[in-house]
């Protein structure tokens, strides 16, 4: 009995270091691509500013807990700033949510379950795609996820441990990501609908109001940031058509996004037939998973975890316009949990799905357009072709200074009357043109105007992956 119990350890150790090998290797995949806007942000900040100038940093310009940055600062100076060493912790990040739905789908059910909850996680496009990313997305998902398994030993055994490391992973799960404080008023919910007893209750509470006052010190820097917030709104209207999804769309993108990825189709009826396919298919997995008897409590859990933070944020894009798929990553894993479910006895549904998921995958690692901003490359561009490239806002510039070009870049929020000053003075005055983030910054497109006025005309254009580069020169010919 004791060498098959020793046979049979080693053999679920072998699978489950299998798992996170090939959930390593799936996000090693296409790691060395250029980093765009928000990456090149969380870069500059971590590798320019000292850790006191960091965190007042981060309240003027970021809308994140400081946790992701921090590691950035100690990690670049332990490893270097490359695109790849600057997204590895992001890949660990999420190799670790793999090994931890591997834990909670065990904790639950079994190990089988476990197993087919992890494969899920390692190849979820969504979760891979910002698994590479210099973003604190994944660090979030990670602790988040961590405080949902710790949350669950809880709920199955009361015992001093359990309760230390709730209050461990819950204040990490804060520090890292602002939305993760919804897992709270689910643990809630669980618990209620698991018929626990009042004493549960009282430790739950005391367990949330210590993770509270862990995050107390950050709170006034949070206000700040929310404050800073509305006013970047209100000055730019376009900002909160372009971060926000409307109602009617919430559901159907959140479905794509979250078993698809980060890829679309470019015909919108084949985009509506698919987002209301796979939302069909995400409830009719629902209605089979209710049916289920075995693992009521798993199904219970999953669902509470799934729909509660969804329908909060819903109710909070009513009035502020800010709902994005990735903003409510927290709840992909249940997603998952629940289709685990409702697949377990299927293997065909299993492998179905599975192979939705790889097709995701499979379409974004063969679709360049579907990669991030290429602008390493417009940077080397304009090393080679020395032309003074101008943008809408020079706060749109970080990436190009990561890659070393700042001194060819002007923006026109800042600089619009130099500009007009120097087409005043040169007759033959030629440049490039990002429109980037154009109807955010210039949505009355004034800069255009003044080019028409100046006697400016397009050209060309060179594309770098979704960066579309526009050469202006003055039409000698115009009056």
């Amino acid at each position: 009995m004791g060498l098959l119990c020793s046979k049979k350890n080693r053999q679920s150790a072998l699978a489950v270091l299998s798992l996170l090998l090939g959930a390593l290797l799936v996000r090693l995949a296409g790691l060395n691509q250029s980093l765009w806007l928000d990456e090149a942000v969380s870069v500059l900040t971590a590798r320019d500013l000292s850790l006191p100038d960091l965190m007042t940093h981060y309240r003027s310009a970021h809308f994140q807990p400081p946790l992701h940055s921090i590691l950035l600062w100690f990690w670049g100076r332990l490893f270097g700033w490359s695109e790849i060493s600057m997204r590895l912790p992001s890949v660990l990040a999420g190799v670790g949510v793999v090994w931890l739905g591997w834990r909670l789908g065990k904790l639950w059910v079994d190990q089988k379950f476990g197993l087919k909850f992890g494969i899920f996680l390692a190849v979820a496009p969504f979760l891979v795609y910002y698994s590479q990313e210099a973003r604190p997305y994944s660090l979030a998902l990670l602790f988040g996820l961590a405080w949902m398994l710790v949350f669950s030993h809880l709920l199955k055994k009361e015992n001093r441990r359990s309760l230390i490391w709730f209050v461990v992973t819950g204040s990490l799960s804060l520090w890292s990501g602002y939305y993760n404080v919804l897992l709270m008023p689910v643990q809630w919910l669980i618990g209620w609908k698991l018929g626990k007893r009042e004493t549960f209750f009282k430790k739950l509470l005391l367990t949330q109001i210590l993770t509270g006052l862990t995050f107390l010190p950050w709170l006034p820097f949070l206000m700040f940031q929310m404050e800073a917030g509305f006013d970047s709104t209100k000055s730019l209207p376009g900002w909160g058509a372009m971060v926000g999804l409307p109602l009617v769309k919430i559901v159907p993108v959140t479905m794509i996004k979250f078993m698809l990825g980060r890829i679309t189709f470019f015909n919108k009826k084949i985009y509506g037939l698919v987002s209301l396919g796979l939302t069909g298919l995400v409830v009719w997995l629902g209605v089979k998973a209710v049916r289920i008897k075995k693992n009521r409590a798993a199904f219970l859990f999953g669902l509470v975890w799934l729909i509660l933070p969804l329908g909060l944020v819903w109710l909070v894009s009513i009035w502020v316009p800010n709902y994005q798929p990735f903003r409510v990553m927290l709840v992909v894993p249940a997603l998952y949990f629940l289709v685990c479910l409702a697949t377990y006895r299927s293997k065909f549904g299993y492998v179905s799905l599975l192979m939705i998921s790889l097709f995701g995958l499979v379409r974004f690692w063969t679709t360049p357009y579907f990669w991030r901003e290429d602008w390493r490359a417009l940077a080397n561009w304009l090393k080679a072709s020395e032309k003074v490239l101008i943008i809408p806002s020079a706060t749109s510039q970080w990436p190009l200074i990561y890659y070393g070009v700042e001194d060819r870049v002007k923006g026109l929020s800042s600089q619009l009357a130099v500009l007009e000053a120097e087409w005043q003075t040169s007759l033959a005055w030629e440049f490039s043109y990002l429109p980037y983030l154009e109807p955010v910054f210039d949505p009355a497109l004034i800069f255009r105007q003044r080019l028409e006025e100046g006697c400016f005309v397009k050209i060309g254009e060179i594309e770098f992956n979704q960066l579309p580069v526009e050469e202006w020169a003055r039409d000698e010919d115009c009056d």
